[in-house]
């Protein structure tokens, strides 16, 4: 599922760090909140978001919706738009997850204290 996609792209990232412990205290989590995308000529268009959480024990440190987008030229040939858009659209997992772990709030709050 492509929630599974986010959550396996996170742990990637946080693994990739040395950041991913499975008795860590802080802990992740994610729900898509808006998920789009369309290969129309001449613009295609594909979106993503997610509401992020950061929780200590019971407690809610972070809480925020971050989304991202992209546009590009999409060709009229159904076998190439298709395709072009379904990568478009993939390629907005990660540029989610980069910009969670640059969100200043996030980072705040996922730090050892």
């Amino acid at each position: 599922s492509f929630a599974r996609y986010l959550a396996d792209t996170l742990a990637a990232e946080l693994s990739g760090a040395g950041k991913l412990a499975p008795d860590a205290t802080c802990v992740v989590s994610g729900v898509l909140s808006d998920t789009h995308v369309d290969s129309l000529v001449p613009t295609g268009h594909a979106r993503l978001a997610a509401r992020f959480v950061v929780a200590r024990g019971q407690t809610t440190v972070f809480d925020k919706t971050l989304s991202v987008q992209s546009t590009w030229d999409s060709d009229i040939i159904g076998a190439v738009a298709i395709p072009d858009a379904f990568n478009h659209y993939i390629g907005l997992y990660p540029k989610l997850i980069a910009v969670l772990l640059a969100d200043p709030d996030f980072r705040r709050a996922s730090r050892t204290p």
